[in-house]
């Protein structure tokens, strides 16, 4: 879970385990996006963006992202449960 940002609301996308998402970077956010269908279905953490970032830029690519599980957070700020996927990050290194 900590590598997600559990604030972040998507409850009113519909995905499933099992499903093939991207990680893309939105230009209203400062952090990768996860995306399915141009829609954001949440962002990573800040410390997990920065490493996946690091990777990137070390010679890494994206293989592929899949959403692994589905979890239910609930929210106490603002009284309300919010779902999040918590995907599978496969990357490959270029030779």
């Amino acid at each position: 879970l900590s590598d997600i940002s559990l604030g972040f609301d998507s409850n009113r996308h519909n995905y499933f385990t099992g499903e093939n998402v991207t990680l893309t970077k939105k230009e209203k956010f400062p952090k990768l996006c996860l995306t399915q269908n141009n829609k954001i279905l949440g962002t990573l953490s800040k410390e997990f963006n920065e490493t996946i970032e690091n990777k990137l830029q070390s010679g890494y690519i994206l293989d592929s992202v899949n959403i692994e599980n589905i979890v239910v957070w609930y929210d106490s700020k603002n009284k309300k449960y919010i779902k999040h996927p918590l995907c599978k990050i496969i990357l490959k290194r270029l030779v």
